[in-house]
Parts: C-alpha cells; structure tokens; sequence
C-alpha cells in the first residue's frame, strides 16, 4: 500500500485462485466497508499478509476482518483489529466446511488484538476442516461466548476436527 484505504462500497476483497497474492502494508490501514469481510479467501486462493514498515493493520468494521473459504491466509506481519462478528471469527474466520475443501491460516507474526465475536472466537474461529498454525505473533484482547482468543471445532462424524497448533515465539 502506499496509502491507508477506507473502502466505503458495500463490498468484500475476493481473493480468488488465478494467482497468490501477496500484500505489503508498509505501515498503512486497510479497512473494511461497514457490515463486509475486508477480505474472502475463496478455494485454492492464497493471500500473504505482510508489513515491512511496522504499524500496518487491517481493520474490520462490523464483521469478521478475514474470512477463509477454502483457502491459505499467511500472516507474515501486521495486526488485524476491530473485527466483530455476530457469529464466529471476529478477527480471522476459517469458515465450516462440510465439502471437499480445506482451509489453512498461518501466523508466522503480527497481532491479532481487539476483535469479538458473539458466539465462538473472538480472535480466531477454526471451524471443520481447517488447521491454523501459530508459529510467532500474538492474540490479545479479544471476546467471544467461547474461545476469546481463539475456538477451534469440528464434527466426530467424519468430517474432519479444526486443528490448532502452536510453536515458537507465539502468545
């Protein structure tokens, strides 16, 4: 970015699976139009997050910041702030799937700080079929009715469990 973007239309950033992309922040905000997702990751997409200024953020505005649908999110950098989500995911959601798709999220560092979400994680939602690895970074005042920071689930029928895993420097 090479400036902070308020996108005012009622729309979402659709990630979808021509290419990867890959965003540098450079210590700007991105926020989302009121009531939209700033960003879906569809199916076979990818978006790496980065920031290499420092301060850099993606800002949510009455829903989930990011919502992944069958695809990668890496958060290399920056914080993700201001989600709140009705239902789950206030900062980041790795959507329910009950289909053949997956969805993966990877926090390598960055924050996830001051998000909610009504019923299941405040900071991250990891629903079936999806696996969110925390290797750096921290989640931080964050609320939720289950899973402030983060709330993983899933089905015993088959379907696959959310898996967390967390290594490194993460908290």
């Amino acid at each position: 970015l090479g400036a902070s973007i308020d996108l005012q239309e009622a729309a979402h950033l659709s990630i979808e699976k021509e290419k990867p992309v890959t965003l540098d922040l450079q210590g700007f905000s991105l926020k989302a139009a009121s009531g939209q997702y700033l960003f879906q990751i569809q199916q076979d997409a990818s978006l790496a997050v980065q920031d290499s200024a420092g301060g850099g953020q993606l800002v949510g505005n009455g829903n989930t910041v990011v919502q992944v649908k069958g695809g990668t999110f890496t958060l290399e950098n920056g914080i993700i702030t201001g989600g709140n989500s009705n239902n789950r995911g206030g900062g980041v959601e790795l959507y329910d799937s009950s289909g053949g798709w997956y969805n993966t999220f990877i926090m390598k560092n960055g924050a996830i700080r001051g998000n909610q979400a009504v019923g299941q994680g405040g900071g991250v939602y990891a629903g079936m079929r999806s696996t969110f690895t925390m290797s750096g970074g921290v989640i931080e005042n964050c609320s939720a009715m289950q899973g402030g920071g983060v709330s993983v689930t899933g089905m015993f029928d088959g379907n696959g469990s959310g898996v967390f895993a967390v290594t490194g420097s993460a908290r």
